[in-house]
């Protein structure tokens, strides 16, 4: 019996029109306290049934802890923010964490800059084509 290959799933929508923030993380120092930078990507998990869902997580760069993730069978917007909100709040970060993810659709979304706006937490985006700059967090 010849099995079927699966087919790759795409996780980052780049092509949205939106504004990205700059790569912060190109000049930074590696931190060495928790709480100051998070990095955030999006992955799929196959299940048995043959379909998909995603899991977004948020990681500290310091100490590796995931702050924050969910898995939901759709990746809108609203999955990346209530994680986000959740991190948040359990975290409780001092003004100026950084958060860093890649340039898909999810994290350019109003929401999303306005729960960081709110955190007082800067915003950091991935260069265009750049899989390497959010390295920490595809590796998750």
């Amino acid at each position: 019996m010849r099995r079927h290959a699966r087919k790759a799933v795409r996780t980052t929508y780049s092509t949205h029109g939106k504004r990205c923030a700059p790569n912060l993380l190109l000049d930074q120092p590696k931190t060495t306290q928790a709480n100051r930078v998070w990095v955030s990507d999006i992955t799929y998990l196959p299940l048995a049934s043959g379909q998909w869902v995603y899991c977004c997580a948020f990681q500290d760069v310091c100490t590796k802890q995931v702050v924050g993730c969910q898995v939901r069978a759709d990746m809108p917007e609203a999955l990346v923010t209530t994680v986000l909100q959740r991190a948040l709040l359990a975290q409780r970060p001092a003004p100026g964490l950084m958060v860093h993810a890649d340039r898909g659709g999810q994290y350019v979304g109003n929401v999303y800059k306005t729960l960081l706006r709110d955190a007082k937490a800067q915003l950091s985006h991935s260069r265009r084509g750049e899989c390497y700059d959010n390295a920490q967090a595809e590796s998750l």
